[in-house]
């Protein structure tokens, strides 16, 4: 089994991808790449203008409009979320600290309160608001 060093598996990877229609290697190490077409820029991206109120899902290129109760986009990258949008009128509040999770995996709290996954420490929300 040959062993390739990075640039070269990289380069026949988009070559099996097909990006390139070839690529060669001189005894120098310089590589030459001969691509099918190059890009060409064609403006930003945008939903906007096509479909007035709406935005571009940056994972898969697709424009999405938030319903008109809840007609703000959150940061929650899953679309299908019930939390990718909120109503524009939404509070936030700071989480209570509540002290360590418990538990092997650290992610055991007190009823009424949630671990940090990253952290192990237990926090809640203020009555009457919900975690997002």
């Amino acid at each position: 089994m040959t062993i390739l060093s990075a640039p070269l598996r990289i380069l026949t990877a988009l070559l099996l991808l097909g990006v390139f229609t070839s690529f060669s290697v001189s005894a120098k190490p310089i590589v030459q790449i001969t691509g099918k077409k190059p890009a060409s820029y064609k403006g930003k991206a945008s939903c906007g203008g096509k479909y007035p109120g709406s935005f571009l899902h940056v994972f898969n290129g697709k424009c999405y409009r938030c319903p008109s109760n809840a007609s703000k986009r959150t940061l929650n990258p899953n679309i299908n979320s019930p939390k990718a949008c909120v109503s524009p009128g939404k509070a936030y509040h700071t989480a209570k600290y509540e002290g360590h999770a418990k538990g092997l995996l650290k992610n055991q709290c007190k009823k009424g309160a949630f671990a940090h996954g990253l952290s192990g420490k237990c926090y809640s929300c203020p009555r009457g608001y919900h975690r997002t």
